[in-house]
């Protein structure tokens, strides 16, 4: 979740509702980075690629 709202308040209930992050603006380009790539190497991430995969005829 990116937003502008910084009080722990807001950070607890986004965590309980399912935000795998918490990002307050201003964002700084290093601490993006991590939760993006900590957020698409979860175990539970389905990736789209994996339902529309089509097996052709070889």
């Amino acid at each position: 979740m990116l937003t502008a709202e910084n009080e722990i308040e807001n950070i607890i209930r986004a965590r309980r509702e399912g935000a795998r992050g918490y990002i307050c603006k201003p964002v700084q380009p290093d601490t993006l980075v991590a939760m993006v790539n900590d957020i698409l190497h979860q175990p539970d991430i389905v990736w789209l690629d994996d339902y529309t995969r089509v097996r052709r005829p070889a």
